[in-house]
């Protein structure tokens, strides 16, 4: 796993039978000027189809508070649904029709999304911009935290608008939901993204109720259960590690059931180290009765032109530079020759511009290859995420078995 660097080279409260799953939280910077201190605000809220459960609110309200405004100031904003609500699950088409959101006997998880959003203003620039949001009940059965069913869930995100007026937070690409076959090697890929090419830290942080509500909550880290704890937060039998550059989780999941895992990231601007703001979320990792193995990927770019890939302690690297042409190919296999693999890209997301192009999609051994001409505007860290999926479903494998190269 690594990080894409391009350097400049010479240039309200509800039911607690909510079940809430996971849920993201981000601002985008949509003002005309430092005096204009204007944000979109998103929440992404995910509830599990487990019975009992009861339909997201069409309203979610977020909180916001600064030192900068005094002791007791607090802001709210009801936002609305701009999207949902959308059912999402991770399985084969012939297994999605009967997940647990259509058929309540299901035994394959799928989860519900609504997405909130709407404008905010901030009266004043100040550098501990706190925004959150917090709502009640997780969803009961969770395997690694005490009482799951009695716990809030809470999420927030930082801005440090004193620094820098204009900024934007870094956000989660990857939906928080993901499906994982038991005793297989196992990667979850956050996929931080930063729309201002900022420097990003990821780390494993411990998911959070809410002490307190409204405009008095704060985040309190949540007990686990028996002998999870933050370092091993579910049952691996290769250990559990996040990467900071890429956000990726590593892990061997040797127990089904449903865990929770969180994740803070954390972005600094790269020329003074002064830290912008941070965001958090929770996610909702399922590990089922499957135990198929996902296909091969090459684990280093092959055919690499124009970039250097380095190796080091604390992660694999490309390195390339603005206004030169780069290209490098990956490449997938099946463990059984009649399965078909399928290859997609985060490149349009991530990094406008580029192209990602298959060779053999659909047969047992896809090539993709990847090439972009950066420009200037363009230095910053990048996190490219390709990835191979295996789409040939049985009654004992009903999940889409993804792997992935990171770079």
């Amino acid at each position: 796993m690594g990080v894409l660097i391009l350097l400049l080279c010479g240039i309200s409260t509800t039911s607690r039978a909510s079940h809430y799953a996971a849920v993201d939280l981000y601002l985008d910077y949509i003002g005309s000027g430092p005096n204009d201190l204007k944000y979109q605000v998103t929440l992404i809220v995910f509830r599990a189809c487990e019975p009992g459960a009861i339909e997201l609110s069409f309203n979610e309200t977020v909180y916001w508070a600064s030192s900068c405004t005094g002791a007791g100031t607090c802001f709210q904003r009801s936002l609305p649904t701009v999207q949902g609500p959308d059912t999402l699950d991770q399985l084969c088409d012939t297994f999605s029709a009967f997940n647990a959101c259509r058929v309540s006997s299901s035994p394959w998880p799928a989860f519900i999304r609504r997405i909130y959003s709407d404008t905010i203003s901030v009266p004043i620039a100040c550098s501990d911009w706190r925004f959150w949001w917090t709502n009640s009940a997780r969803n009961s059965g969770i395997v690694n935290l005490q009482n799951p069913s009695s716990l809030s869930i809470f999420v927030e995100a930082g801005m440090n608008n004193a620094a820098k007026w204009n900024n934007s937070s870094p956000r989660f690409i990857i939906d928080p939901i993901p499906y994982l076959c038991q005793n297989q090697p196992a990667f979850f890929l956050n996929g931080p993204l930063d729309p201002n090419n900022d420097s990003m830290v990821t780390v494993n942080s411990n998911p959070l109720d809410a002490a307190g509500s409204g405009c008095t909550a704060t985040g309190s880290n949540i007990n686990y259960a028996g002998t999870y704890n933050l370092l091993n937060p579910l049952a691996s039998s290769t250990g559990y590690s996040v990467s900071a550059n890429t956000g990726t989780a590593s892990f061997t999941p040797t127990t089904q059931g449903k865990f929770v895992v969180a994740f803070k990231c954390s972005e600094y601007d790269r020329v003074t180290g002064t830290e912008l703001g941070y965001i958090m979320r929770d996610v909702q990792l399922s590990v089922l009765n499957c135990n198929a193995p996902p296909p091969d990927i090459d684990s280093i770019p092959q055919n690499l032109t124009n970039a250097t890939y380095v190796t080091s302690s604390t992660g694999n690297y490309l390195i390339a530079c603005p206004g030169v042409p780069f290209s490098f190919d990956i490449s997938g296999s099946s463990n059984t020759i009649s399965n078909s693999l399928f290859m997609t890209s985060n490149n349009l997301t991530v990094a406008p511009g580029s192209v990602f192009g298959v060779v053999g999609q659909g047969t047992a051994n896809p090539t993709g290859t990847f090439s972009w001409t950066p420009t200037g505007a363009d230095v910053g860290d990048y996190t490219i995420i390709i990835t191979v999926k295996d789409s040939t479903c049985t009654n004992n494998q009903p999940i889409l078995l993804p792997n992935y190269f990171v770079i």
